[in-house]
């Protein structure tokens, strides 16, 4: 989910977002189980729109793994972890005219 507002005649908008992801992983070792985890996550977004249709966006923000990923007992995810992402969008619906 993401809340926020548009900037500069409409083409730059900035907000956050606030998810949850579920994450499973196995080993190739006979005998592991599978590990899962659920990661709340908080994030800052910018998104910009650069032609009529295209939108380009950053995100930054962490991650919180619970209970953290691991295998017998050795982590393999830390427990947060800093989240950075690309967007690359496309507008579906009715676009704002160009100025």
């Amino acid at each position: 989910m993401a809340a926020g507002s548009a900037l500069e005649n409409e083409k730059l908008w900035v907000g956050g977002t606030a998810g949850v992801v579920v994450q499973a992983g196995w080993l190739h070792v006979p005998g592991a189980s599978l590990a899962w985890a659920a990661s709340p996550s908080l994030s800052a977004l910018v998104q910009g729109r650069v032609a009529r249709r295209f939108v380009v966006g950053g995100e930054l923000g962490v991650e919180h793994s619970i209970p953290a990923l691991q295998w017998a007992g050795v982590s393999v995810f830390n427990s947060f972890r800093l989240q950075l992402g690309l967007q690359i969008g496309v507008i579906l619906g009715d676009v704002i005219p160009e100025s």
